[in-house]
């Protein structure tokens, strides 16, 4: 469990640097603007508009790292403890 908490604050850490960066922004607000314009033209799928001023992996890491580390180890720990279930009844 101490690996995978560890993991999450290295991936965090990784995704907030890139996703940080100018470059990043541009690319986010240059893929936003395509997306824009794919919108204005007529097609099987109507896409909504995206309301994001930064880009989605950037606001997760950095607005929602709490719930993402919780959920992360919860789930972690039931697969843990069914895989042990498991284990034992093999036994």
């Amino acid at each position: 469990m101490l690996l995978i908490a560890v993991s999450m604050f290295y991936t965090r850490q990784q995704v907030v640097r890139v996703h940080q960066s100018p470059l990043a922004q541009q690319q986010w607000d240059e893929w936003r603007r395509a997306m824009s314009d794919q919108q204005a033209q007529p097609g099987p799928v109507l896409r909504r508009p995206v309301r994001s001023a930064e880009p989605p992996a950037l606001v997760l890491m950095r607005d929602y790292f709490g719930v993402c580390l919780a959920m992360t180890l919860v789930l972690s720990g039931v697969l843990i403890a069914v895989l042990l279930m498991f284990l034992r009844g093999i036994w």
